[in-house]
């Protein structure tokens, strides 16, 4: 005879909420065939304890391919009302001289007396000593600068790829092997510049679902240099959401005076520190920001965002134009905005979507927000009640 396991009475409650959400969801689904409801990535932020820090992720320094030293990065970054910044110089330029990530800050003299008299790989120095062409270097402290330094490098053959959080130093010209490493060394991935490529949206798909650290896809670099990325990433949501996020991000891919604070990454956080960044992160609890001229700081601020399951309200303080309200259509295989205004229900989006992200501009720039997933409402309400604990034996 078979003996089932009682409920807890703990659980009475839950189940009474659960099977009450699931008739209300059902009688819904009388008036529409397919209920559904939003995720927020910003759900768990507590909007009045947090700060805004401004961020760049991909950075070049003399290390690699850059013109400045990377103390003289530092400061012009510093100088721009940046808090957060990764030095993430191509492992290919400087891996013969010096197996090593650029980092710590501090150390930054001592780095450059170890590959004084050692040659880099880098195309712009024609295997020329680092003495020759840059140096000495000064160290930086950030945390007297008020800075929060991300140990990073950018992974360059063939597609390239940020590694942040960890001291994984590359070397390797699989995409693999890099990501595999990354995880091991307890980093996190972004694929870089994806429309320098002629990958197939599969062969990003297959990354994406295999390794949970390789959290997004970087959809401005630089002058907008690849404006079809963001194309990109749309189809790539597409066909990964509602249960697979790619969250976007815009990098400066900073060589020269051209490329400096034309991208900025908004971490709303409750203090500058390495946990709650690398939290927001993961997540998708951030923005960021697109200004129409070069070094220009944020004219637009996202200061709360509310409303889910049902609705998504934005709070945006600045001069705006338009909010749009952006998925992608696979009838005609493009991005297509479905919306327009700070606030959105789950009866504005199509059938079709898996998603939604909003584009808000204003009369300096553009804010994005990261993609809110749409996924059906009774899946989320079974889910909670088979989250509750069996009893024990």
């Amino acid at each position: 005879m078979s003996h089932r396991r009682p409920l807890p009475l703990s659980t009475l409650p839950r189940l009474l909420t659960t099977i009450g959400t699931i008739g209300t969801v059902l009688a819904f689904g009388a008036r529409a065939d397919h209920p559904r409801e939003f995720s927020n990535p910003y759900a768990d932020v507590q909007w009045e304890e947090t700060s805004v820090f401004h961020g760049n992720l991909h950075t070049h320094t003399t290390y690699s391919d850059g013109l400045f030293a990377p103390y003289e990065v530092v400061d012009l970054y510093k100088k721009h009302g940046y808090h957060i910044l990764a030095l993430t110089d191509h492992d290919t330029d400087h891996f013969e001289a010096r197996p090593a990530i650029l980092y710590p800050w501090n150390d930054f003299a001592a780095i450059f007396e170890e590959i004084r008299h050692r040659t880099s790989t880098s195309w712009r120095w024609n295997r020329m000593d680092f003495g020759q062409f840059t140096g000495p270097w000064e160290s930086r402290d950030p945390d007297q600068l008020g800075m929060l330094a991300v140990p990073g490098v950018e992974i360059s053959r063939p597609h390239h790829i940020a590694s942040l959080f960890c001291d994984y130093a590359g070397g390797t010209d699989s995409e693999e092997t890099a990501f595999e490493e990354i995880a091991r060394h307890g980093g996190l991935a972004v694929l870089l510049h994806p429309g320098r490529y002629q990958f197939e949206d599969d062969w990003y798909i297959d990354f994406y679902r295999r390794h949970s650290h390789l959290v997004g896809l970087e959809v401005y670099n630089q002058n907008d240099r690849y404006p079809e990325d963001r194309e990109h990433w749309d189809r790539l949501l597409h066909e990964l959401m509602p249960d697979r996020p790619v969250w976007g991000f815009a990098g400066d891919d900073m060589h020269e005076l051209e490329h400096l604070a034309w991208n900025i990454m908004l971490f709303p956080l409750p203090h500058l520190a390495t946990e709650p960044l690398r939290t927001s992160i993961e997540t998708g609890a951030f923005f960021f920001y697109r200004p129409h001229h070069q070094m220009s700081p944020p004219s637009l601020e996202i200061t709360r965002v509310t409303g889910a399951p049902q609705r998504i309200d934005l709070e945006i303080e600045g001069q705006i134009e338009s909010v749009d309200w952006i998925t992608f259509d696979p009838e005609n295989g493009q991005s297509a905005v479905i919306h327009q205004g700070p606030a959105i229900t789950i009866e504005d989006v199509p059938e079709t979507a898996v998603y939604v992200r909003a584009r808000i501009r204003g009369e300096q720039g553009t804010a994005y927000t990261q993609p809110f997933a749409v996924r059906p409402a009774i899946a989320s309400a079974l889910g909670a009640f088979q989250g509750a604990p069996l009893a024990k034996k």
